[in-house]
């Protein structure tokens, strides 16, 4: 017999307060982006931008 957990709630916590939003999310959307993208670092770069990631690893605060 398997065992089921029920979820009573899910946290998010986008302002950093218990997590660094930008450290845990920044690479996972950077290298997504890039694999998505094919290596065109034109496509890229307009893609972060209006994802609100910049230097790579860091979102703007109000695109979060």
């Amino acid at each position: 017999m398997r065992n089921v957990i029920q979820i009573r709630s899910i946290l998010f916590d986008k302002d950093g307060t218990l997590v660094d939003f930008n450290r845990t999310w920044g690479p996972p959307v950077q290298s997504v982006l890039k694999d998505l993208l094919r290596g065109s670092e034109a496509r890229y770069r307009k893609l972060a931008a209006a994802s609100g990631l910049v230097d790579e690893v860091y979102f703007l605060p109000g695109l979060r």
